[in-house]
């Protein structure tokens, strides 16, 4: 169970002696629209309380208990990639596509956010920046780490970002190199491709005047895009 508590009002004493523990405070916003958060400034107090035994143990596992599983199914999409691939990933992507903006603006930097989004294609993310933001709060501070994303200086935790950071990297980026990083890590997770049938499909971008072709092999491995 979770609780928000406005410290300005409040200390939540009743929670502290009842059991619950406090996690931190939220960011300081409140919901706007169906989409997006409006910051107030006025942060709240973050409480919690565990219902079952080992209730963390349990949710750090690999996969959720039995009774869990309907839930978790219909939850967000999670990264189940290891730390040690997300380094190799990142090792890739570092060398195919380079920082392009000035010192000042790299708390998120570039390859690692490139990264984020091919591990969010590997687990079914399709529906844009939002969807990746949501992506991003489900990594684990190990994963985080294997991103390079800066530390909060309050909290020492690493920077998460928000939609709209991906927009801004993916008008950035040569879709050229993001291309080959995508092929490249394709064949180092699933091996070369060993299929002779080829599959062409082709999409029009409605009012953006551009024209995709995919060719994929007959088991659905990526051959080429344009």
């Amino acid at each position: 169970m979770e609780t928000f508590v406005d410290p300005q009002l409040y200390q939540g004493t009743a929670y502290k002696v009842s059991g619950w523990s406090h996690l931190g405070r939220t960011a300081g916003g409140q919901r706007d629209a169906a989409d997006f958060y409006q910051k107030h400034d006025a942060p709240k107090q973050i409480w919690v309380r565990k219902l079952s035994q080992k209730a963390c143990v349990k949710l750090r596992a690999p996969s959720p208990p039995e009774a869990w599983a309907g839930v978790a199914a219909a939850g967000p999409p999670r990264c189940t990639e290891s730390v040690g691939q997300i380094r190799r990933l990142m090792a890739l992507t570092r060398a195919e596509i380079k920082e392009f903006r000035r010192p000042q603006a790299r708390a998120y930097p570039v390859a690692g956010r490139v990264c984020l989004i091919v591990l969010a294609m590997a687990v079914g993310v399709v529906l844009g920046p939002a969807e990746l933001a949501q992506l991003a709060d489900t990594l684990s501070q190990a994963q985080w780490r294997s991103l390079g994303f800066r530390r909060e200086r309050r909290t020492g935790r690493q920077r998460r970002p928000k939609k709209t950071c991906f927009g801004r990297v993916l008008r950035g980026v040569e879709a050229v190199r993001l291309t080959r990083v995508l092929l490249i890590w394709q064949r180092q997770v699933l091996g070369p491709v060993q299929d002779e049938l080829v599959v062409v499909d082709g999409k029009k971008l409605r009012h953006a005047g551009v024209e995709i072709v995919s060719a994929t092999d007959g088991a659905g491995h990526y051959l080429e895009g344009y």
